[in-house]
């Protein structure tokens, strides 16, 4: 019986080995997309969500609208870039970016 505890003893030292390193990765991944604005002439400010510093997703114009149009400033731009990676965290991929939410960002 003493062999059973020693091997109950292992696997719970496993978890609780397995729960720190999880946490870790928790903290790593809240940091790992950041955003950049983009200028492009003749069309306007869009961004990119970056992954650990990799581009990720281009968006050189707004999303959700018909036609090619950027933002009318860059801080339009990285608002939207912001929710973006906000959907991102939460699991949602594509973080697709709908038409009354640009709105309500004020955006449109």
């Amino acid at each position: 019986m003493s062999s059973c505890s020693d091997e109950e003893k292992e696997v719970d030292q496993s978890i609780v080995g397995n729960k720190e390193e999880t946490e870790v990765v928790e903290i790593e991944e809240a940091e790992r997309y950041s955003a950049i604005s983009i200028y492009t002439e003749n069309i306007g400010w869009g961004y990119q969500i970056l992954d650990k510093g990799t581009p990720y997703i281009n968006q050189p114009h707004i999303p959700a609208i018909e036609g090619v149009q950027g933002f009318e400033n860059e801080e339009d731009a990285l608002k939207v870039a912001q929710l973006a990676i906000k959907k991102i965290n939460q699991g949602i991929v594509p973080p697709t970016i709908s038409k009354e939410e640009l709105d309500s960002l004020g955006v449109l």
